[in-house]
């Protein structure tokens, strides 16, 4: 139908605009791509990684057991975006469920520290 045909080419327009935005930039000395206006400067919350994670792709963050990450936009229940605390500054994705929320406020090394406690009481406990 005429309908569909017209949905189809605005729909190819916005394609072919946003891969000359991504080609431009990408031939640019711009160091933002063109999305980034869209992308937060502050971190909403902050998380430890539980597990080591090697990234699949390139705009994936690779994650070490114990990384502290800033994060700044749930994306969705899987992939947040976030950035390593300490690490090279590169922004990127990372799976929810290879990293736990750090509560508002608390203390990075004593939460650490009670959970290295737990595991030693858990431990005698079971000894």
């Amino acid at each position: 139908s005429m309908q569909s045909m017209i949905m189809d080419a605005s729909y190819q327009t916005t394609l072919v605009d946003q891969m000359i935005a991504m080609a431009e930039w990408m031939f640019s000395d711009g160091d933002a791509p063109p999305f980034a206006a869209d992308l937060p400067t502050e971190p909403i919350c902050r998380a430890r990684a539980a597990h080591d994670y090697a990234r699949a792709q390139d705009d994936e963050l690779s994650l070490a057991a114990g990384d502290v990450v800033d994060v700044f936009k749930k994306v969705d229940e899987h992939w947040w975006l976030g950035r390593v605390v300490g690490g090279d500054g590169g922004m990127g994705v990372l799976p929810a469920a290879y990293v736990v929320e750090i509560a508002e406020g608390e203390d990075v090394a004593a939460t650490a520290a009670a959970a290295a406690a737990a595991a030693a009481a858990a431990a005698a406990a079971a000894a």
